[in-house]
């Protein structure tokens, strides 16, 4: 069983690094005490408004675990900035 690659992209009004950045910094501490985290990475169009970040899991339940509260936590803390939210979850493959 491998590493899962976890991908949330979140819509906010174009150039909102600033918003972007307090969610991601959010979003990592609760990572950090979360089972099976590895790492996180972000990023993000300003032009557009369109940020992503990039969770990496050491299992498939592990990342189906910390999904379950990430989108309450969006919505609770960050609606009135958050246009829309989408996350998918992938196996990572060495190649």
């Amino acid at each position: 069983m491998g590493m899962y690659l976890k991908i949330t992209k979140v819509k906010l009004e174009p150039n909102s690094r600033e918003t972007a950045i307090k969610i991601g910094e959010y979003f990592k501490q609760i990572f950090l005490v979360q089972q099976g985290f590895v790492n996180v990475h972000f990023g993000g169009n300003d032009e557009i408004g369109e940020y992503v970040s990039m969770s990496l899991w050491k299992t498939k339940e592990d990342s189906d675990a910390v999904a379950q509260h990430v989108f309450p936590v969006i919505q609770k803390e960050f609606g009135q900035f958050v246009k829309g939210a989408t996350t998918e979850a992938f196996e990572v493959v060495d190649i």
